[in-house]
């Protein structure tokens, strides 16, 4: 079989083009992958191959789609003149319609999302000089949002996870959890907004091997809540998972997507508001994958959870309310799902 080749970069419109395939949705959509190479063996969406040197085809594909344009406006016809009349009388001021001054002054501004980044920068030293991995990254998280970080392998993608995290510090900018600025505070005071604010999904999932699912959930709670009641019991936990029946099993009798909803349950110990998950399903088949997200998307939606997934997995963009991706240290939204 003939190696494959990209389509040659003639023109700066295709600079930055890296990758022959152009993935498509199922509604037929290009799909805006992160900058990178794809095989279309890794994925089960529709593949176009791109002929070497068709740059009109490539173009086409790539082309952004924005909304339909609006119609114009059909034009209104001039009302006939009317005769001229005299001004009525100003009306008196009608001091019951008026809300009377108090104490609650003006209406509430609308809550601050959940998590907030502003113009955060993280890098690091090399030999060769500083290399800046996150680049004036900017993103709110809201609550009931399920928003998906995509991007090509060493993009820093984990590094944007951790940054949202608390676990590293941007170099310049604001992360704010819960409308307060947390950049600058403390690791103490870190470790309290994590564990009151935050949970946390991986793609190793760290279960304790000795400890039942039951178990590994409850330690979580001990851990999160320090002796303090918690608003959801361990078993209540693994039943909003459909793991409930599995409670005595340890972590070697049950399958790996059986796992992964013991971590999302042992995640959610606490009651948190943020939802941040690294490869949650990097290790698990397609039927599981899929079954794990439709679980988180569901968990986001009726728990009013603010959650963020990193993946490269483009089977699960479905899920995501936003699809954002991370090139060069830049963060921008390719996609967008209709609610």
């Amino acid at each position: 079989m003939p190696e494959k080749k990209p389509a040659p970069r003639r023109d700066r419109q295709f600079e930055k083009v890296e990758c022959e395939y152009v993935y498509l949705d199922e509604q037929g959509q290009p799909i805006d992958l992160p900058l990178g190479t794809y095989r279309p063996e890794d994925y089960e969406e529709q593949v176009i191959e791109v002929a070497e040197g068709d740059e009109e085809t490539l173009a086409k594909v790539l082309s952004p789609r924005g909304p339909e344009p609006e119609a114009a406006p059909s034009p209104i016809p001039a009302a006939p003149p009317q005769p001229a009349r005299e001004p009525a009388p100003s009306p008196a001021p009608d001091l019951k319609a008026r809300p009377a001054a108090g104490p609650s002054g003006p209406p509430a501004a609308p809550a601050e999302a959940p998590l907030v980044l502003r113009q955060a920068w993280r890098g690091y030293q090399s030999g060769g000089g500083r290399v800046e991995v996150l680049k004036d990254v900017s993103l709110s998280l809201a609550a009931g949002e399920l928003v998906i970080v995509a991007g090509p392998s060493g993009s820093g993608k984990s590094t944007l996870l951790s940054v949202m995290g608390c676990l590293l510090r941007p170099d310049r900018g604001q992360v704010r959890v819960m409308g307060r600025d947390v950049s600058a505070l403390p690791e103490t005071e870190l470790q309290e907004v994590r564990r009151r604010h935050m949970g946390f999904i991986f793609q190793n999932i760290y279960l304790m091997a000795a400890l039942s699912a039951h178990e590994n959930v409850r330690v979580a709670l001990d851990i999160k809540l320090a002796g303090g009641r918690p608003p959801r019991s361990a078993l209540e936990l693994l039943s909003m998972v459909s793991m409930a029946e599995y409670a005595r099993r340890l972590p070697r009798e049950l399958s790996g997507g059986q796992c992964q909803r013991v971590a999302v349950a042992r995640a959610l110990a606490a009651g948190p508001r943020i939802i941040l998950a690294d490869e949650p399903t990097a290790a698990l088949d397609t039927d599981n994958a899929l079954s794990v997200m439709r679980l988180l998307k569901d968990l986001t939606t009726s728990e009013g959870l603010a959650t963020a997934v990193v993946t490269h997995d483009v089977r699960l963009f479905q899920f995501a309310d936003r699809v954002l991706s991370l090139d060069a240290g830049r963060l921008r939204e390719v996609r967008r799902n209709e609610k």
